[in-house]
């Protein structure tokens, strides 16, 4: 009987994402002589699956992998003329930028993590790992602080990328004086379940 306990403690437990009662927002900043011309996005990713395995209840040991649509990313109104939104997901899809319908999926996976509890089910995470985006597999570091409720689990962390590091030269006009930054900074707010798909 204390074997089969033991064997049931060791199992790692599954957080499964919900990507409704998560949040992904990319901020697509301007860059050039002429910037004040131009208009900054905010984009929103809100088609993806992932999970983090947690082995032996160690968050310090957790295994995070998420895939995200490309085609399903949006550029949200409020920065720009609606009438200009349209345009700007479709530059944004197409093969200047994303490139979506080659490389419909971007795919994160964790490599290592690190982690200290601060409080009651609260720890502060370090997750090394690979994006692999626009076919183009680079390592990412994301710091986050993570919550863990019974069987829900809240992460939240930032991390910027630059485009030209994954082979996406900025969209610019005007002769480049007007562009989009290189630097893309990313907030994430991930909710995962335990045992849920």
């Amino acid at each position: 009987m204390s074997l089969i306990l033991t064997a049931q403690a060791a199992e790692p437990r599954v957080y499964h994402l919900a990507a409704q009662e998560s949040s992904v927002r990319l901020h697509v900043g301007k860059s050039g002589m002429l910037k004040t011309f131009g208009h900054e996005h905010e984009v929103a990713a809100p088609a993806f699956s992932g999970q983090v395995t947690v082995p032996e209840g160690d968050l310090s040991s957790c295994q995070v992998s998420a895939t995200f649509e490309s085609r399903e990313l949006r550029v949200l109104p409020g920065n720009e003329p609606a009438k200009d939104v349209p345009k700007v997901q479709e530059t944004m899809l197409g093969p200047e930028v994303l490139d979506a319908q080659r490389y419909p999926d971007i795919r994160f996976t964790s490599k290592h993590c690190a982690a200290k509890q601060t409080g009651q089910g609260i720890y502060e995470a370090q997750v090394e790992g690979e994006l692999d985006l626009h076919g183009v597999a680079k390592p990412v570091s994301l710091p986050m602080k993570v919550e863990l409720t019974g069987d829900r689990l809240v992460a939240r962390g930032s991390t910027t990328i630059r485009q030209t590091d994954f082979g996406i030269p900025p969209v610019s006009a005007g002769g480049g004086s007007v562009k989009v930054k290189n630097e893309v900074p990313i907030q994430l707010t991930l909710v995962g379940h335990a045992g849920a798909r």
